[in-house]
C-alpha cells in the first residue's frame, strides 16, 4: 500500500473516510486506490440506499401515494427497491462489461460494479434532501394531490432547493463514473463516456426490438 500512503493510517489499516473524502476532492487517486486494493467496505449498502433512492424517485414519478399509505411506500420502497438496486447495479455493469470489450476495455463486470457502486456515494446526500421533502411534504408528495400553490415560501423554497442540489449531485455521481470506468479500464475519459453511455443505447434497442417482437406476434 506505500503507493497509495494518504489513505492508510500509522497502524497500517486502511482510512475509509479518507476515501470517502477523496471521491469528492481527487476521485482519479481514489478510484486507483478502489481498483487495485479490491476496496469494498460499505459496498452493498451504498447499493441499497441507491436502490431505494431510485424506488423512491418512481413512487413519486408514478403517484404511488395515490393507493398506498405513506408508511406502506416506505416499507415497500426500503424492503424491494434495495433488492432491485443489487440487480439493477448488477445488470449495468454486465452491459458496460460487455460494451466495454467491444472498445478493447479490461475491467470485469465485478470491477465495474464496484466503481459504479462508489460513484455512487454523492448520492447518499440526494436521499437525505429527498428524506426532507418526505418531512417536510408528507404523503402528499406521493400523489396527485400535490400542488406546490398550497404550500408556503419557505415549502416551495425547499422543494426547489433540494431538486436543484439533487441534480447537480446527480451530475458528479455521472462525472465520477466515467472517471472511475477510465481508470478500471484504462480508457482516456472519452472513451469511457463512450462506455458508459454505450449500455444505455443497447438496453434502449433491446427494448424496442422485444416490443416490436412482443407487437408482432400478439396480432
Amino acid at each position: 500500500m506505500q503507493e497509495f500512503p494518504e489513505f492508510i493510517n500509522s497502524n497500517n489499516t486502511i482510512n475509509n473516510s479518507i476515501i470517502f473524502e477523496k471521491l469528492f476532492t481527487a476521485p482519479k487517486r481514489a478510484f486507483a486506490f478502489i481498483h487495485n486494493h479490491k476496496y469494498e467496505k460499505y459496498l452493498l449498502l451504498i447499493i441499497m440506499f441507491n436502490g431505494i433512492l431510485n424506488t423512491l424517485e418512481k413512487a413519486v414519478e408514478n403517484k404511488l401515494g395515490n393507493n398506498f399509505s405513506l408508511w406502506g411506500l416506505l416499507f415497500f420502497c426500503i424492503i424491494f427497491g434495495g433488492i432491485f438496486g443489487y440487480l439493477t447495479f448488477l445488470c449495468y455493469s454486465f452491459f458496460t462489461d460487455i460494451t466495454g470489450q467491444w472498445i478493447k476495455g479490461k475491467a470485469t463486470t465485478h470491477e465495474i460494479l464496484r466503481v459504479l457502486t462508489y460513484s455512487m456515494v454523492p448520492s447518499l446526500i440526494v436521499l437525505l434532501l429527498f428524506a426532507l421533502k418526505v418531512i417536510v411534504f408528507g404523503h402528499a408528495l406521493f400523489s396527485t394531490d400535490f400542488y406546490l400553490d398550497d404550500y408556503n415560501l419557505i415549502s416551495r423554497i425547499i422543494y426547489f432547493g433540494t431538486t436543484f442540489l439533487s441534480v447537480g449531485i446527480s451530475i458528479w455521481s455521472f462525472v465520477l463514473f466515467v472517471i472511475g470506468v477510465a481508470e478500471v479500464q484504462q480508457f482516456t475519459y472519452g472513451k469511457a463516456l463512450l462506455n458508459v453511455l454505450l449500455p444505455a443505447l443497447v438496453l434502449v434497442i433491446l427494448g424496442i426490438v422485444l416490443f416490436i417482437l412482443v407487437d408482432l406476434f400478439s396480432h
